[in-house]
Formats: C-alpha cells, sequence, structure tokens
C-alpha cells in the first residue's frame, strides 16, 4: 500500500514528499512507511476481526509549493499471511 501511494505521488510531480505511514486505527502503531517513518520492532501481531480484515489508516505529509499538507485517509486491510493473523504488510518498510 505504502509503496503504491509513494508512485502515485511521485508520478504527480511538484510534490516533495516528507512521509507516507499505514498505522493501526486503533493503536496507531506503525505497520509500514517511508524511510523516514520507524516501524515499530518486536510489536505483537495485530488483532485481525473474524472477517478476516482490520481498520488501517495511511497518513501522508508533503509539501506542494510552499504549502505543507498532512492528511489520513481510512484503509481496510486483510489478513493475507494465512492463520498466523499477520499482515504481510508488516514486514517493514515498502517503500
Amino acid at each position: 500500500i505504502v509503496a503504491q501511494c509513494r508512485s502515485v505521488i511521485d508520478a504527480e510531480g511538484g510534490i516533495d514528499l516528507d512521509y507516507i505511514a499505514l498505522v493501526d486505527a486503533g493503536t496507531f502503531e506503525i505497520l509500514a512507511g517511508t524511510q523516514s517513518v520507524p516501524v515499530g520492532e518486536g510489536a505483537a501481531a495485530p488483532t485481525i476481526l473474524s472477517d478476516g480484515s482490520r481498520e488501517g489508516r495511511l497518513l501522508v505529509a508533503a509539501k506542494v509549493g510552499t504549502t505543507r499538507l498532512i492528511d489520513n485517509m481510512e484503509v481496510p486491510l486483510r489478513d493475507t499471511s494465512g492463520p498466523s493473523g499477520r499482515l504481510a504488510e508488516r514486514s517493514g518498510e515498502l517503500a
């Protein structure tokens, strides 16, 4: 998710990206991020809902000209790693 978001922003041009982070919507635990975002080490595996989904938030900070923009949006997450309950995206930096 983070890498795809970065690709879209980079393709636009004229945007100076500060950071992108994918976080747990309830705890704000960082699940993945660009190089400027430290990803937690040794954190407990996330709780996956019975339908296999989890609510995340995508956080973005960037400059367009002289204006710094900070925004976030809800991102539904799905467990893609099998019965262990860990998210594939949780592997660390994706940028």
